[in-house]
């Protein structure tokens, strides 16, 4: 029997199996070719087994001849040969397109049939799957062969939308970098060297790291690995906008910020290090600081703040000057690395010229008012012109040096000028209140420019006059003279001399000229207080005067007032007197005629007797002084109420008083206002059936209006002028009884209180009187 149809047959069959695994890859990837391929070879083998072995049966070509064999041998051959193909190929296919899971591993990778690479299959799954990377298989086509789950949660995709496809098919990477992707293929196809590149992906940023996979030398897959460097960027461009933002802030500094070595290489300067230094950023960058700014820095210069810095490891800071007169404060600051190790240094330069100039003008200034200071105060202590003098020019050679000083003032009546204090270094001619006439047109000159006139060489005979050679014959070479104006008026100058000539600068001039003004003012104050003095004086001989007059008027007030109190007295006691006898003990010798007669004289006479009392009443207020307390208003008026009602007591009076009323001013006298003003409302509200007193005060502004009103007679506002006029009445005699001098009196006492009265009335609807005191 021949065996080899029936070697060829079972090849046949394995080469069928083989066929059929292939069609079935190729129809789960349709556009995977190579299983395709694979399919065809293995199912023409397998025809071609099946055909040979059917051809020796049919033939009977299987017994005795040698070519019968030898042709069975190599078709046997053949099919072994083509099957070792498939087979090597199927194997390697499985590795990267099946599915199928590996069986369970013992301990020691044995069992359940797995051979060795079974079991590193297996691993390499287990790693492909959990690695954090996201790994992708792509054909030599760029046809997806497979990719681990990182790759599916970054592409956010499923294995059978894109297994099997052009990678370039899907959209997320249509917006990546797709040039990058497929330079790394022709990179793959050519033999070069791959590269990692990075791309933007689904907001992430990406790093890609392309290799190839080779079998047997020759490539036949390529694997992307692809890391998320999101946070690496993101860190990368945060240190980015730092450094951005450092640079933008120390370009924007004024003072020039430069980052050395150790051995003072330039690092990095600020932009205005590079404007001061006349280069550009990338210019400087690596050149030495000493040799770019040789008048800061030397070469091996101990005194560089940078190499104290770095030395001492702290910062150090210097003042430095350079040749065009610029002064400039330098700070190092050593630099250290993340192990504590002094790396470099940065110099930080900041030009202090103008800083030091205002420090020097200030101080200057400040040294000024120090001494104007002690001016106001040697002025406010002294007691003359002389004096304030004297002390102003003790320290007007502390601010302006110089050797001779003095203070002129002019008399324009007498046209002569004197000197009214003089300070000098040595003997002078022109010493205190040495005269000379007044020079027009130095007062002139001193006016029109604006204050100052100059004799800066005194040496030229040209600018000396009569008192200018006695200067010069002393020694002084320049003068200043600076006039003192108050009030549009030249009274006086101020003279600065010097032994050498042009010694006076525009600061000193200005700084005398402070104490000119200064002296201008005491000087016309101090002339001004000595008239006040002199006019004082004349006024209090005046009044001394006028107080004897007084005082002489008042003693002969006082005898009038004595003599009408006894001289007058007396006749009209006598008046009164007879008249009484009279009508007592001849009674019967006057008939009714003369008895009225007798009656009317002795009225008259009583009634001449009460306006001697009023009168000297009134002149003793004129003549009382004033003294002040705190007095209970609303308390006097209540006792004055309460005396007409013990005198009156048929009277029904409705009287309302405002509670605590005080006032300043004099008990006595004020109570003699208040009885009147009480009295009189008393009086003229007789006839009313209810009367009605009222005693109040109203605001206004800050004055206090204290107010009698009732509800009495009255009167016509068309005569109100006379009311407080002595002797002046409103009303007839027989209507109300008085003598017209309580509102006068009244009226004094309101004035000696700094107060004033008035009153408004209408006739038969009653009368307020209103008053005023002095605040007090």
């Amino acid at each position: 029997m021949n065996i080899l149809p029936i070697i060829n047959i079972f090849i046949a069959g394995i080469t069928l199996q083989a066929g059929i695994y292939h069609l079935l890859l190729y129809f789960r990837c349709p556009k995977t070719y190579q299983h395709l391929r694979f399919a065809l070879l293995c199912l023409g083998l397998t025809l071609h087994g099946i055909s040979t072995a059917g051809l020796y049966n049919t033939l009977e070509l299987g017994q005795g001849t040698a070519w019968k064999y030898a042709h069975s041998i190599i078709t046997v051959l053949i099919n072994i040969v083509g099957l070792r193909f498939i087979m090597t190929n199927t194997q390697h296919q499985e590795e990267y397109g099946s599915n199928k899971k590996p069986e369970r591993l013992d301990r020691t990778g044995q069992g359940s049939g797995l051979n060795h690479w079974d079991f590193s299959e297996q691993k390499y799954h287990e790693l492909f799957e959990s690695a954090p990377e996201a790994i992708l298989i792509l054909a030599l086509d760029g046809a997806v062969l497979d990719f681990n789950t990182a790759t599916k949660s970054i592409l956010n995709i499923e294995k059978e939308e894109i297994l099997g496809n052009p990678f370039t098919d899907l959209h997320v990477i249509k917006r990546a970098s797709v040039p990058e992707y497929q330079a790394v293929f022709k990179q793959v196809r050519n033999g070069e060297a791959l590269h990692s590149y990075q791309v933007t992906l689904n907001n992430r940023w990406l790093e890609i790291f392309p290799s190839r996979l080779e079998h047997e030398g020759s490539p036949y897959a390529v694997q992307l690995i692809a890391r998320d460097i999101t946070e690496q960027k993101k860190a990368e461009q945060a240190l980015e906008a730092a450094k951005w933002e450092k640079e933008m802030i120390l370009d924007s500094q004024t003072e020039h910020v430069i980052y050395q070595d150790k051995a003072h290489r330039i690092l990095w300067p600020n932009q205005p290090a590079c404007e001061a230094a006349g280069l550009a950023r990338e210019e400087l960058i690596g050149q030495y600081c000493y040799d770019i700014w040789p008048d800061l820095h030397r070469k091996h210069g101990d005194d560089c703040p940078v190499t104290l810095a770095i030395k001492i490891g702290r910062k150090h800071q210097a003042v430095k000057k350079t040749a065009d007169g610029r002064v400039w404060l330098i700070r190092g600051h050593p630099v250290r690395n993340a192990y504590d190790e002094i790396v470099g240094g940065i110099e930080v330069r900041k030009d202090i010229t103008d800083q030091i100039h205002v420090e020097n003008a200030i101080e200057q200034y400040t040294a000024r008012l120090r001494i104007l200071h002690k001016i106001d105060q040697a002025i406010l202590s002294a007691q003359s012109s002389e004096a304030i003098a004297d002390s102003a020019l003790i320290y007007v050679k502390q601010l302006v040096p110089c050797q001779r000083t003095s203070v002129t003032l002019f008399d324009y009546e007498r046209q002569e000028a004197h000197i009214l204090a003089v300070n000098s270094d040595g003997e002078t001619q022109l010493g205190k209140n040495v005269r000379f006439p007044v020079n027009e047109k130095e007062i002139d000159t001193l006016f029109k420019t604006h204050q100052v006139s100059f004799m800066d060489n005194l040496a030229q005979p040209s600018q000396r006059g009569p008192k200018e050679q006695l200067l010069f014959d002393e020694g002084i070479k320049s003068q200043v003279n600076i006039g003192m104006i108050a009030h549009g008026i030249v009274i006086g100058s101020l003279n600065l001399g010097a032994t050498q000539a042009n010694a006076f600068t525009e600061d000193q001039i200005e700084a005398a000229t402070e104490i000119a003004n200064q002296l201008a003012i005491a000087l016309q104050q101090t002339q001004l207080y000595e008239q006040v003095q002199s006019y004082a004086s004349e006024l209090e001989a005046r009044v001394q005067e006028r107080t004897a007059q007084l005082e002489a008027a008042n003693r002969e007030l006082e005898a009038f007032s004595y003599s009408v109190s006894h001289d007058l007295r007396a006749p009209l006691r006598s008046i009164d007197g007879f008249s009484l006898a009279l009508l007592e003990d001849y009674a019967d010798c006057v008939d009714d005629i003369g008895r009225d007669y007798l009656k009317r004289v002795r009225t008259a006479s009583q009634r001449m007797a009460e306006l001697i009392d009023d009168i000297l009443r009134l002149s003793r207020i004129t003549r009382t002084r004033i003294h002040q307390e705190r007095v209970d208003l609303s308390a006097l008026v209540q006792d004055v109420a309460s005396e007409l009602q013990q005198l009156d007591p048929e009277r029904q009076v409705t009287i309302t008083i405002q509670p605590h009323i005080i006032a300043t001013g004099d008990r006595s006298l004020l109570k003699i206002v208040l009885e009147n003003l009480i009295g009189n409302a008393w009086k003229f509200t007789r006839d009313q059936p209810q009367a009605k007193i009222e005693f109040s005060t109203q605001q206004q502004a800050n004055t206090t209006i204290y107010y009698i009103k009732d509800n009495g007679a009255g009167f016509d506002m068309a005569y109100a002028n006379k009311l407080f006029g002595a002797f002046q009445r409103l009303h007839t005699i027989t209507e109300f009884e008085g003598n017209g001098i309580g509102l006068a009196t009244v009226q004094r006492i309101i004035h000696k209180h700094g107060g004033k009265i008035w009153a408004e009335g209408e006739i038969n609807k009653g009368a307020t009187f209103y008053f005023t005191l002095r605040a007090n």
